[in-house]
């Protein structure tokens, strides 16, 4: 009888060997895209970065004065170097799908024949928090707001893609027809990874959010140090200028990212544990 098993027993370990083999392959793998990964310049800084969602939720006549009046007080607390809204934090989803007509292209004659891309909305100071530098143009000024022409930011991909010759800057873009007024491009930025830190950047436009309303956005504040020790002072600005507001989802920008990266450390963790305890059943 014990003859008659050995083949099988020798069979089993070979398969466990095998799998066991495979596991060790498949987290090293892992191991190694993730160091990747946090070797490749997401093109953005990450550290010392609070965000939180904010709601403003009294008349919309009331927007401006509450958001400029927020940016004011928060920005003067102690800790605090910028602060900005923004509806396009990295890594969060936030953008809206919009469908456009760039200039240089044919009119389109029907939807289908528009450029579908992302877009964003941020106030001033948005890029000089996040270190996206600037490559050319200007950046959005206080006065780029509902009363002023509608300009836009574009990032490198967007200039490379659609102006492959350059000269992005003073090029428009139409978004209801071009029998409207466009929107001029007075700026372009560098390149960032913000919808997947293990894609390459696509082609962005940011809007002024003075000229782009947002209901529902970040607040989104670089600190001298540890984020976390402002989140009470900056909640109680938010609240000094309108007690209603509604503040969710407070997190820093490196939590956001390592969320944004869970599943993949998830797996990296599952598949090392299961290959150790493979290795140890095949001793």
């Amino acid at each position: 009888p014990r003859s008659t098993l050995f083949p099988y027993t020798t069979l089993f370990r070979s398969l466990q060997t095998a799998l066991t083999l495979a596991l060790l392959v498949g987290a090293g793998l892992l191991i190694r895209t993730m160091v990747k990964i946090a070797q490749v310049p997401s093109g953005y800084n990450t550290g010392r970065i609070l965000t939180m969602s904010v709601t403003e939720v009294q008349s919309m006549s009331t927007w401006g004065s509450f958001h400029r009046q927020a940016l004011e007080r928060v920005a003067a607390l102690p800790g605090v170097q910028y602060a900005a809204f923004a509806w396009g934090v990295p890594l969060t989803g936030n953008n809206w799908p919009a469908t456009l007509e760039i200039e240089g292209q044919p009119p389109a004659v029907k939807e289908s024949d528009k450029t579908a891309l992302p877009l964003r909305a941020v106030t001033p100071d948005y890029f000089k928090l996040m270190g996206m530098p600037l490559m050319d143009g200007r950046e959005f000024r206080s006065t780029d707001d509902d009363k002023a022409p509608p300009v836009a930011i574009v990032n490198r991909a967007f200039a490379d893609r659609y102006f492959p010759r350059g000269g992005a800057i003073g090029r428009k873009f139409w978004m209801e027809g071009r029998d409207k007024p466009g929107t001029q491009i007075i700026g372009e930025i560098a390149n960032g990874r913000t919808d997947d830190l293990t894609q390459s950047a696509s082609p962005e436009i940011y809007l002024p959010l003075w000229q782009a309303r947002a209901f529902s956005k970040h607040l989104v504040v670089r600190t001298t140090a540890d984020p976390r020790a402002v989140v009470v002072a900056v909640e109680r600005a938010l609240r000094s200028v309108d007690p209603t507001a509604a503040i969710e989802n407070v997190k820093t920008l490196e939590q956001i990212r390592d969320e944004s990266l869970a599943s993949r450390t998830f797996a990296m963790h599952l598949l090392t544990g299961f290959s150790a305890v493979g290795r140890v059943l095949t001793l």
